[in-house]
């Protein structure tokens, strides 16, 4: 499959799953459309999570000691102009995290109390999923939360299927 071509695992349909239910919350991120931020407003931290899932749309939650406090959708053509309707809507005082850091803090959220899913829905020559998976490992999240899901038609590397059965993980 080139990367582009629509397949049952597309961006927009795992977007979509995007849903807070009573019993749990279920939050697919795709990492390249999401940016996380540590946050602090009226002497409390936490932290925002901004994901673009249209052309000018884009989803904001806002977690603060523990609990969601804003979940909206913001319209905006650029992750700048969306960061200062933010700042100025909800007086937020915050920083961008980078990549890894980005991860580390959204695996952290999850390791005891939910579930991590990492998708390979494209064949890209880069095996981030691979990389992924190994630093969720190293930074403690337990294998029985992780979940792997794999496009029947891209080539998986042997590491990946050797770290699979080696930690157990479906």
């Amino acid at each position: 499959m080139k990367q582009g071509e629509s397949s049952i695992w597309s961006k927009d349909e795992i977007n979509k799953l995007s849903t807070y239910y009573d019993e749990y919350l279920l939050i697919p991120l795709l990492l390249e459309n999401v940016e996380v931020y540590r946050i602090a407003k009226e002497d409390r931290v936490g932290l925002a999570i901004l994901e673009r899932y249209a052309e000018n749309l884009w989803s904001l939650m806002i977690v603060i000691e523990g609990e969601i406090e804003v979940y909206d959708d913001v319209e905006g053509d650029s992750l700048e102009e969306v960061e200062e309707v933010i700042e100025k809507t909800y007086e937020l005082r915050w920083t961008r995290l980078q990549l890894l850091e980005k991860f580390r803090y959204l695996a952290s959220m999850v390791a005891g109390s939910g579930l991590i899913i990492v998708i390979r829905h494209v064949e890209l020559a880069r095996c981030g999923e691979l990389i992924e998976l190994t630093f969720l490992l190293r930074e403690g999240v337990p294998a029985d939360v992780i979940r792997v899901l794999v496009n029947q038609e891209i080539n998986v590397l042997s590491m990946l299927l050797e770290l699979l059965r080696m930690y157990r993980i479906y």
